[in-house]
């Protein structure tokens, strides 16, 4: 299992050093235990140092965990592992996983040429920055008709709404100039740099943070998913990363944005790339669901030895 936050990391150096007596305690079962939050309430109203965690073996001395028979013991580190190993094979998935723009050579253009043509971003659509704040103003305590998407909320070629910010009628008044479209792609210029993606259908219209812009398409040479997968791809990252300007706080220039190089083959073929990603996509995400189950099957594993 691998360590979920600071504390615990802290606690590896010391667990190596504790001694098992061998018909009494298997250390894989142990160490199962020493991954949850009831081992953890425990270590928490034990530990020393402040800010900095310290652990020592009277520390851990002190520390309760159920103590079935070995044969049981066996039982549980068995079945945790099993439960582990699907959730390290899905994981090697989700990670290893990447958008591959794959022109299929297979249909060439009618003149026969041995590749598609390309195009700049500045060709194609056109790019506008969002906007940030006015001075003195600040998002709405409460939601509101008007969603500001900043930085933080782009993920995953979309929008995490989960701790999405809104502001006021007045301020929405002041930079209702500066919204995106579920039609257009985002692109995040300061910050984390070179996010693309696309707002939901119930996000259109909403503000945008002054860290990104949107590009507005030309609807009838590019598809607007393409343009999200081919952005997300290595041959278009690596132009983002030789055109972000590092002087100072790092920033991507709205007019680098347009000459940033994509390939372009007719509307008919994007698509049919688009549908051959979202195909993937679908078994990945499959897989990084596969990782959630199973990591309640070891939770509830170990939280029935603490009830039994």
């Amino acid at each position: 299992m691998y360590f979920e936050n600071k504390e615990k990391a802290i606690f590896a150096s010391y667990l190596i050093r504790i001694r098992f007596p061998k018909n009494k305690v298997l250390p894989k079962y142990y160490w199962s235990f020493s991954q949850t939050e009831k081992y953890w309430e425990q270590a928490r109203k034990l530990v020393t140092g402040g800010g900095q965690p310290q652990f020592n073996g009277n520390i851990l001395k002190q520390i309760s965990f159920p103590l079935p028979p070995l044969e049981i013991q066996h039982q549980i580190v068995d079945e945790i592992a099993a439960y582990q190993r699907i959730i390290d094979g899905a994981r090697q998935v989700v990670e290893g996983w990447k958008t591959d723009i794959d022109i299929d050579l297979t249909e060439l253009p009618p003149d026969g040429a041995d590749q598609w043509d390309y195009a700049s971003i500045g060709d194609i659509c056109k790019v506008k920055g969002g906007k940030r704040l006015p001075k003195g103003e600040t998002y709405a305590k409460d939601r509101t008709n008007h969603p500001y998407i900043r930085v933080v909320d782009l993920i995953g070629g979309s929008v995490n709404t989960n701790n999405l910010r809104y502001i006021a009628e007045g301020t929405f008044k002041q930079v209702k100039n500066y919204t995106i479209s579920s039609e257009d792609v985002y692109i995040s210029i300061a910050g984390t740099i070179g996010l693309l993606g696309t707002v939901p259908d119930e996000l259109s219209e909403a503000n945008l943070t002054e860290n990104a812009a949107k590009l507005i398409l030309q609807k009838d040479k590019i598809d607007k998913d393409f343009l999200k997968y081919v952005g997300m791809s290595d041959f278009v990252q690596q132009q983002i990363k030789k055109l972000t300007h590092a002087v100072g706080v790092p920033k991507l220039a709205l007019e680098r944005i347009r000459t940033i190089q994509i390939p372009l083959p007719p509307l008919e073929v994007q698509r049919k790339i688009v549908a051959h990603i979202e195909r993937e996509r679908a078994i990945v995400e499959g897989n990084r669901e596969l990782i959630q189950i199973y990591k309640e099957k070891i939770k509830k594993v170990i939280e029935r030895v603490w009830e039994s």
